[in-house]
């Protein structure tokens, strides 16, 4: 199945911490191919350096997991659990390692039952987190490195070599991991209170990008590249909107809302962007359409 690459472009607008909001970055945006024959909806959950990316599309209220090489290629490939009643992929690596989860039906949130997989070299692998009721892997980086939370006991992890490392955050609370690069920092929210946060080598610490009109917005880091820089989406008067929080010192919080309802998933080192409006898509840097006037 072939997908056309003619799409609409827009300018994402840009919000520095405490100012007001300014021309910033411009992305195109190339919708996404809709699916396998009988698909009602597909969700793009996470892209690496080459392009390819994993998500979840649904068929009769059941969700299954696939591979899509390209978004010019269009060819959806199913990668489900052998026997399960649902599967997740969460995220893929520059190897085209997948990681995810599976179960018999799909809560919403991590239940008894569901279980984390790694997909490497074409077979399944199950990652659980020892003595869990429910296990959900998210991101993998180039290492193997994934991240995951469980329920009973209730936490965030990273699973390096073979090795569970709990994440806390600064109050005492479970980090819930959603994002993770090859550095080995990850981005997540704080279990009850949704503060987001950054882990890096010194540790823990509050994501402080909550200024000026977003001071009381929620807003949840769904994915990190090399660079520092962080996607995912924030909640203003009810309405969803994507955002980019660039790195380095002149941080800047750039909106993205290529339709109402717009979440980013993943974000690459070329800052290439994958996402969910009314429909999946791929944004590239480039030139562009003011969104707003």
């Amino acid at each position: 199945m072939s997908h056309s690459q003619a799409a609409g472009s827009i300018l994402v607008c840009g919000l520095l911490a405490q100012a007001a909001l300014a021309q910033s970055m411009t992305f195109r945006f190339t919708p996404l191919p809709p699916g396998p024959p009988g698909a009602r909806l597909t969700l793009v959950i996470g892209i690496n350096e080459r392009g390819n990316m994993v998500g979840v599309y649904f068929i009769r209220h059941v969700k299954h997991g696939f591979y899509l090489e390209s978004a010019p290629s269009g060819e959806y490939v199913t990668l489900d659990f052998p026997g399960a009643g649902y599967t997740a992929p969460g995220g893929i690596n520059d190897k085209g390692e997948i990681s995810g989860y599976y179960g018999e039906r799909d809560g919403g949130t991590v239940t008894a039952g569901d279980h984390g997989f790694v997909f490497r070299d074409g077979r399944f692998t199950t990652v659980d987190y020892p003595g869990a009721a429910g296990t959900r892997l998210l991101g993998i980086n180039n290492a193997g490195d994934v991240i995951g939370y469980s329920v009973d006991p209730p936490g965030g992890f990273i699973h390096s070599g073979g090795q569970f490392r709990t994440i806390t955050c600064p109050d005492g609370r479970p980090g819930v991991p959603h994002g993770i690069n090859n550095k080995g920092h990850v981005v997540g929210s704080c279990g009850g209170s949704r503060a987001p946060f950054l882990l890096t080598e010194g540790g823990v610490s509050l994501i402080d990008f909550r200024a000026g009109l977003f001071a009381d917005a929620p807003v949840v880091p769904f994915a990190i590249n090399d660079r520092g820089d962080i996607a995912g989406a924030y909640f203003f008067k009810k309405v969803r909107h994507g955002f980019i929080l660039t790195a380095g010192p002149a941080r800047e919080f750039i909106e993205v809302d290529l339709e109402p309802g717009t979440i980013l998933h993943g974000i690459n080192n070329r800052r290439q962007i994958v996402g969910f409006g009314g429909h999946s898509f791929m944004g590239y840097p480039g030139a562009g359409v003011p969104a707003r006037q």
